[in-house]
């Protein structure tokens, strides 16, 4: 999966640059925030892998 830019705010405020998605991952967890990752041309199986691992439903995928 190729993240062009990934960012965590917690409180309104930008709390963490994740270099990779399990970074994004990470950073969230102990921020208890949100996160924001830009995706370049994820395969077909990839925008599901990461709705997985940041616990989306698969229904919010077309939305993303």
């Amino acid at each position: 999966m190729t993240a062009i830019d990934g960012r965590v705010y917690a409180e309104g405020r930008r709390t963490a640059s994740p270099a990779d998605l399990q970074d994004a991952a990470d950073s969230l967890e102990r921020s208890g925030g949100v996160a924001w990752i830009g995706l370049v041309d994820p395969g077909p199986d990839e925008p599901e892998a990461a709705a997985a691992r940041f616990g989306l439903h698969s229904l919010r995928i077309p939305d993303a």
